[in-house]
């Protein structure tokens, strides 16, 4: 899957360890007295001693998985404490660290809220720290949507243009209908993989079915256009219906930060499969044999890799 948000602030594991300055964004706390330690710098040390384990990039995934889990234990403890006394250089990396590591998990909405709340409450906060909050609010909606996207739940109503017709399409018109979505654009490689080696096949299965619909639904991120994504698909032969969603509303409606993404509905618009393309076409092309049978026509082969769109 294509990942479009970048991480927050993870990247400062690969930086080395946070300087011990401020920039004079706040004023210093004074320095302990003599033969004591600053509890500040004591427990934000703790987080550069994970850190320093993580840039050292472990082979064993659970032993990484482990140190992650270690990093976001320090930051949330380190923040609890210290959040009104840290320096700048000191808060940035804490919170932007836990933010990326509870946002990657979605059964930490809750804490996620409490923290930015807590955060927000911040006498003089730096204005990064602000910035910071506002897309940690963004990619909250994100999670929310998530959540609702699974199977069981009505699957949200969208409104784009078909890139060929000019016609307006909504998924409320194509009740009746088995609808699978596909969010993708011209510049993701994983996307038009996706399209040439089993989308193509299955619309060429199915095509003819009268109660099935593939609808490729095009996004304006990076730039994309309705016009790239048409001679896109000129070029490359696919001739599935393709609409296209100028403000990303129906991304942000199905929580999607990365693409390509599927999503399969019955004909109430009950969603029934749902996730990251690669992980969930074998659970479509299941369930579609398992409603159509014999109904589709023989698969047809898996098409060469797509042709460049010189975009």
């Amino acid at each position: 899957m294509k990942r479009l948000t970048p991480l927050l602030l993870l990247a400062a594991l690969v930086a080395g360890p946070a300087r011990a300055q401020d920039d004079g964004a706040k004023t210093p706390p004074p320095a302990p007295p003599a033969g004591e330690t600053d509890p500040v710098a004591a427990d934000y040390a703790k987080i550069d001693a994970v850190a320093t384990k993580l840039r050292a990039r472990p082979a064993d995934e659970a032993v990484r998985n482990a140190l992650l889990e270690e990093l976001r234990t320090a930051c949330g403890e380190f923040l609890d404490k210290h959040a009104a006394k840290a320096s700048k250089d000191q808060l940035l990396p804490a919170a932007g660290m836990w933010f990326d590591l509870s946002l990657r998990r979605d059964d930490t909405i809750e804490a996620i809220k409490t923290r930015a709340a807590a955060l927000k409450g911040l006498k003089d906060p730096p204005a990064e720290l602000t910035d910071m909050l506002g897309k940690v609010d963004g990619a909250l909606r994100a999670a929310e949507a998530r959540a609702a996207i699974a199977p069981g739940k009505k699957a949200p109503n969208w409104t784009a243009q078909d890139i060929h017709t000019g016609a307006q399409v909504t998924l409320e018109s194509l009740k009746g209908k088995v609808v699978l979505m596909d969010f993708w654009a011209t510049w993701c490689p994983p996307c038009k993989a996706l399209m040439a080696q089993e989308l193509a096949p299955l619309h060429a299965r199915y095509k003819d079915v009268a109660g099935f619909q593939l609808v490729g639904i095009g996004l304006p991120w990076r730039g994309d256009t309705p016009e790239k994504e048409k001679e896109f698909g000129e070029k490359n032969n696919y001739h599935w219906t393709k609409v296209f969603d100028p403000t990303a509303a129906a991304a942000e409606a199905y929580g999607i930060n990365g693409i390509p993404f599927l999503c399969l509905v019955d004909g109430e618009g009950t969603i029934l499969i749902a996730g990251t393309g690669g992980e969930v076409i074998g659970a479509i092309k299941d369930e579609l044999a398992k409603r159509f049978g014999e109904a589709g026509k023989a698969e047809a082969p898996k098409a060469d890799a797509p042709k460049s769109d010189g975009k």
